[in-house]
């Protein structure tokens, strides 16, 4: 685990959900998505969720984007699609081989990392950054305590 500082520009599809719902709406949302890698010029797609964090119990309901990560933007998008520009900002990193029934592992493990290095996360989006089928980056803002 590491900080990074870094920028995100993404082309991705906006969808609305429970979270309670997200660990089987977001998986088929994914698919949706990868099968539209083709109207786009990516050399190696790299796909993207990002997150509206969620902030406190009474948060039922978040946002999530999926999409990829570009070097510029398309002149023209696709239906449904939309362009997020995020600025530079500070990031604990987690990287490992992707296995879903570890996801609430890795957060644990980052989020535990983040404290024990005096800092604590911000409600930013937090974005996980899938480089192959195997390789899961997570990317949660942070700030010093």
């Amino acid at each position: 685990m590491y900080f990074e500082n870094r920028t995100f520009q993404i082309v991705a599809r906006k969808y609305t959900e429970d979270f309670s719902n997200y660990s089987h709406v977001i998986p088929e949302k994914v698919l949706e998505v990868k099968k539209l890698t083709y109207l786009f010029d990516l050399d190696e797609p790299h796909y993207v969720i990002a997150y509206e964090a969620k902030r406190d119990e009474q948060h039922q309901v978040g946002s999530f984007y999926i999409g990829f990560i570009v070097n510029h933007f398309p002149k023209e998008l696709p239906n449904h699609f939309i362009t997020l520009d995020c600025p530079l900002r500070t990031y604990g990193v987690f990287e490992t081989i992707f296995h879903l029934e570890d996801m609430g592992n890795y957060y644990d493990q980052l989020v535990r990392w983040i404290f024990s290095m005096n800092y604590t996360y911000t409600d930013d989006m937090i974005f996980e950054l899938y480089e192959s089928e195997r390789k899961l980056t997570i990317y949660n803002p942070v700030k010093e305590r």
